[in-house]
């Protein structure tokens, strides 16, 4: 029905009304309508505002882009450590310009920032461990990650001297085990020295002795100590997963852009 159609039909019926309460009603209504009439800009925020006037001022420049130069980096991150009010009105600006976004958390927590994990720990990372060895109480960084955590992100970082990484890595977990002290004199981790001999075993293990410190006497690890040592080299949470993503794995796939209209795709080898 067209808009001159609905605006006869309605001075018409208009017409054949006598109730004087009705039409009162009907002329405040229309009344009200006129009154709240606004132009949407009135109802975008300031910093809305400054968004479009910059992109029109782009536009004047030529600083444009075609749909085939935008396909072609999606997906993509538009938004980066925002809090859930400013990710979730995106994503409903961008739905109702119908196009599909999705919205990520990560957890962001202090051990993230400091690089003592990927991603923060869930209930998934025990679904194997038996007995589940959960803590009550916090007294010392979170070890769910120490098989992947670099060495500058220690309490007491420190550096390779080798290109024997596996190497080192697994002697300086020897030294700790054996003195925390040794490495980070203001750790309060208490020692395990019994997982070690100081006088050399009739069965010797690859690597020993270990050389703890210059000017101490070497020690030699016992099974048990090596055993250890391998557990927190598979402590691992570079994995990610549905509920607890690893932000630094998290790519953004490459969509090959579909061919303009009137061309032909180029043919594969």
């Amino acid at each position: 029905m067209s808009t001159a159609k609905i605006k006869s039909d309605l001075i018409r019926y208009i017409e054949e009304i006598n109730d004087k309460n009705i039409l009162s009603a009907l002329k405040d209504f229309l009344s009200s309508k006129r009154k709240n009439k606004k132009d949407f800009w009135d109802d975008l925020s300031v910093n809305e505002r400054k968004e479009i006037l910059m992109a029109m001022k782009e536009l004047d420049n030529g600083l444009s882009y075609s749909f085939n130069d935008v396909v072609a980096k999606l997906p993509a991150e538009i938004l980066v450590k925002v809090d859930s009010d400013a990710a979730e009105r995106a994503v409903k600006l961008m739905s109702d310009a119908a196009a599909k976004a999705e919205l990520v958390i990560y957890n962001l927590g202090p051990d993230v920032e400091r690089g003592w994990g990927a991603r923060r720990s869930v209930a998934r990372d025990f679904l194997n461990d038996s007995p589940v060895l959960l803590g009550s109480v916090r007294v010392g960084p979170d070890l769910a990650s120490i098989g992947t955590r670099a060495p500058e992100k220690f309490a007491a970082p420190w550096k390779f001297a080798t290109t024997n990484t596996a190497s080192e890595f697994e002697n300086h977990l020897l030294v700790h085990l054996y003195n925390p002290r040794l490495l980070a004199p203001a750790s309060t981790c208490p020692s395990a020295s019994y997982l070690f001999e100081k006088q050399k075993p009739e069965v010797r293990h690859a690597g020993e002795p270990l050389i703890v410190s210059k000017g101490l006497p070497p020690v030699f690890p016992k099974h048990n100590a090596h055993a250890l040592v391998a557990y927190l080299l598979t402590q691992r949470t570079d994995v990610g997963l549905p509920e607890a993503p690893v932000p630094s794995l998290v790519k953004a796939a490459v969509a090959t852009p579909a061919p303009a209209l009137g061309t032909t795709p180029p043919a594969k080898p």
